[in-house]
């Protein structure tokens, strides 16, 4: 279903859903492998513990398969895998360190841009590389956040609002102001 726009694949997840709320264990197994791969980047994103997304992950499928008669998803699929993963985490974390909060992990360390393919062999990609992690560190969380949600994850303004808990015009806000910055640094570095 790669290829398909926005709409077309929200519409898809749901009927995926509505499969899933029937029982069908193949609709099931067709959005764990849509999904497993985003959900797990987004994980890393926020607690840089690879065990601990597994662990949550894993915990959210085998969740929603037993709960899929009760479970009402009308809006998004995808939204819900993302923000049952972050509230996971979140609570998860927060058992550990009650007294640090959640932050999101740099996009920089979550090799965003991998030097392992072979077009970023060349000099001059590997430095423009550096430039944008460079860049990215000057981002806040919540930018990053946003950032990655909005385009490396394809999202909407409207989804990302609410896996962030924002209202739409404040992730415009912090997508745009994100967007000026990187900007900035790279000019500045140039």
């Amino acid at each position: 279903m790669l290829g398909m726009d926005f709409k077309a694949r929200k519409n898809y997840d749901l009927a995926l859903w509505s499969k899933i709320r029937d029982g069908n264990r193949n609709a099931f197994d067709e959005l764990y492998h849509f999904y497993i791969q985003s959900i797990f980047n987004y994980g890393m994103k926020i607690s840089n513990d690879q065990e601990l997304t597994k662990e949550c992950i894993q915990e959210l499928f085998v969740t929603l398969w037993n709960s899929k008669s009760r479970l009402s998803i009308e809006k998004s699929v995808k939204n819900y895998l993302f923000l049952s993963l972050k509230r996971s985490l979140a609570n998860k974390l927060g058992r550990r360190q009650k007294s640090q909060p959640l932050e999101l992990v740099d996009l920089q360390n979550a090799n965003l841009l991998s030097t392992d393919e072979p077009f970023f062999q060349e000099n001059t990609l590997k430095e423009n590389k550096n430039k944008i992690d460079l860049a990215f560190k000057s981002l806040s969380k919540r930018q990053k956040e946003a950032i990655f949600l909005k385009y490396f994850e394809d999202m909407s303004y409207e989804e990302i609002s609410e896996i962030m808990g924002l209202n739409v015009n404040g992730v415009y806000k912090l997508v745009s102001t994100g967007i000026k910055r990187l900007r900035k640094e790279i000019q500045e570095t140039n």
